[in-house]
């Protein structure tokens, strides 16, 4: 698979989730200075500073993307990235990181996303770090990883949409496994729903389990497409698909 289409992907996973450009900046307001004027271990100093009021830090880092940047700069938004305190910087940083293609971060990035501090930078790191993958099985392994250790549900969510677009002849084994432990309603509705329409036979004991425990309490959020997903709409679709495979018996 081209690092293009993974790039591709990746950012469709994530930004209808995670705030525009326009509205970010809009969020974080006016920069005191130009970012244009400042050089580029001035920006990175800008965006590393814990003195830097936000607009600034985010405008530095976005500055950096127009910048050509050497591996050493690169290592030097990666501290900047650890030791950030403000989710907009790190989301920014992250951001400059894909779109520099700094592929030798790529493997620590992978390690940050798995523990990062917040839903919004997790995010980002999960897409920063399909931006900066070109291999096929490494892409899979990294989403799979995500959708079944992931802290966040907003994590696991997209990771299981990005599996069922990008490998759905993956996805049944990793749902399945998946769905053992999920507490995201975003994340197991599109995982049932897809198990419902495209599973096998080895689906049935999940979604008929699930479709029974009227007691198990799925954490109500709309992680996809901004719809809000419950309890019931887990068991919904773990329903239909439990009733679609009786059928094929």
């Amino acid at each position: 698979m081209k690092k293009t289409c993974l790039f591709a992907v990746g950012l469709a996973v994530a930004l209808p989730w995670l705030t525009s450009c326009a509205s970010m900046s809009s969020m974080i307001g006016k920069t005191t200075y130009d970012p244009a004027s400042y050089g580029t271990t001035a920006l990175i100093e800008t965006a590393s500073s814990p003195k830097s009021v936000t607009s600034d830090a985010v405008a530095a880092a976005r500055q950096l993307a127009k910048r050509n940047l050497t591996e050493a700069d690169g290592a030097k938004l990666m501290d900047a990235l650890l030791s950030q305190k403000n989710w907009k910087v790190r989301v920014a940083l992250l951001q400059t990181m894909a779109e520099k293609q700094m592929t030798y971060l790529r493997d620590d990035l992978a390690e940050y996303a798995m523990e990062a501090p917040d839903a919004e930078t997790a995010v980002q790191a999960g897409v920063t770090v399909m931006a900066l993958t070109s291999d096929q099985e490494k892409a899979l392994k990294f989403a799979g990883t995500l959708l079944i250790k992931g802290l966040y549900p907003a994590q696991r969510a997209r990771a299981a949409r990005l599996i069922a677009n990008t490998f759905p002849e993956y996805a049944e084994r990793l749902f399945i496994k998946a769905l053992e432990d999920e507490t995201s309603a975003s994340a197991a509705t599109l995982m049932c729903e897809f198990l419902a329409q495209k599973g096998t036979e080895k689906s049935l004991p999940v979604l008929d389990g699930i479709a029974n425990d009227v007691a198990r309490i799925y954490q109500a959020d709309k992680y996809l497409d901004n719809v809000k997903t419950t309890s019931e709409s887990v068991r919904a679709a773990a329903v239909r698909g439990a009733e679609r495979l009786r059928v094929l018996q």
